[in-house]
């Protein structure tokens, strides 16, 4: 039998394999050390420890669950901020073994969207291949 030898454990196994990620909104897969440096950077008070952070996003209820996606967006103020989760997210899923992604995001919206978006992508695919991309 060819392919990937098979790992010792099913968390090794499921590591090893490839995936697909087909509706990722960019918002909500931020890796928590990422969200951390963003909310140290706005509201060093806020921010705890990653415990503390990781401990928030145990949700009692869907209310609580909305309260904390707006609370995080909250951290979301710049084409940076976006720029720099795009390339966290990308990061994470790559080390994930994920070969295809389709990403979304809801910056705020302004005259300059289309080049935002552009940005965003640009940075996103740079983070997903190590290299830059050529728009």
């Amino acid at each position: 039998m060819s392919g990937l030898p098979l790992p010792a454990s099913e968390p090794d196994w499921f590591n090893a394999i490839p995936k697909v990620e087909l509706h990722v909104h960019l918002e909500g897969a931020i890796p928590l050390p990422a969200l951390f440096e963003l909310v140290r950077k706005y509201d060093s008070g806020a921010a705890g420890s990653l415990a503390d952070l990781e401990a928030r996003f145990r949700y009692r209820d869907f209310p609580h669950f909305i309260e904390t996606w707006v609370w995080k967006n909250g951290f979301l103020r710049e084409l940076d901020d976006f720029a720099f989760i795009a390339e966290a997210v990308a990061r994470d899923l790559r080390g994930q073994h994920v070969l295809y992604v389709e990403a979304f995001c809801s910056p705020p919206t302004s005259r300059r969207a289309a080049s935002r978006s552009a940005a965003l992508s640009r940075r996103f695919g740079e983070a997903w291949i190590g290299s830059p991309v050529s728009s």
